[in-house]
């Protein structure tokens, strides 16, 4: 029983984890890819009037031909660009200490 209990409560924290670190990196990415790519690249979910061809690797198109990125890659994207820019901040901090 304590088995089933544990496990329980792993999953869910893990699972929630997992789901809140996707959502800062698709929030992330929302706020700096547009920005980053001088507008060019949008992430995904797109408005509702325009349609998405949708390919398997999370770089997807609009009709017209303009790049969107995925939910997913959006994630892993805005993750790695909040770790480089803790990563920057932290180097900065301790050449300041020196």
């Amino acid at each position: 029983m304590a088995e089933l209990i544990v496990r329980f409560v792993f999953e869910i924290l893990f699972s929630g984890m997992a789901e809140f670190l996707a959502w800062i990196g698709r929030v992330i990415a929302h706020a700096t890819l547009p920005l980053l790519t001088a507008g060019r690249v949008r992430v995904a979910p797109v408005p509702g009037n325009l349609i998405v061809v949708e390919r398997w690797h999370g770089m997807h198109r609009l009709t017209d031909g303009s790049p969107v990125m995925g939910e997913r890659l959006a994630a892993i994207v805005g993750l790695l660009i909040l770790a480089i820019v803790l990563l920057t901040a932290a180097f900065a901090a301790a050449s300041l200490r020196a």
